[in-house]
């Protein structure tokens, strides 16, 4: 998943993950030498948004996550929908 948050007039992660996720063991990707590809593709994604807000490019996935199966090579972009109640408490988009 890439996205970027908090930009002016879009959601924050909050809004995509209200809750803190609970896990009862720790993640590792040990023995798993596949995975690395994967946080390759997303950082290079990740880089690239950047890129984009630096640069003034208006096409950043702001309101957008975008999904990518590694498995079959598709991608899809889903809406993530700002929920006012997010920003009171944390002050976000006062004056980026």
């Amino acid at each position: 998943m890439v996205s970027t948050f908090n930009l002016p007039g879009g959601p924050s992660l909050r809004c995509l993950y209200p809750t803190t996720p609970k896990s009862s063991r720790e993640y590792t990707d040990q023995g798993l030498p596949a995975v690395g590809l994967l946080y390759q593709i997303a950082g290079s994604l990740m880089a690239a948004e950047a890129l984009k807000i630096v640069l003034g490019i208006p096409s950043v996935l702001n309101g957008k996550v975008l999904r990518f199966n590694l498995d079959t090579l598709e991608s899809k972009q889903e809406p993530v929908i700002r929920k006012e109640a997010h920003f009171t408490i944390t002050g976000f988009h006062q004056g980026f």
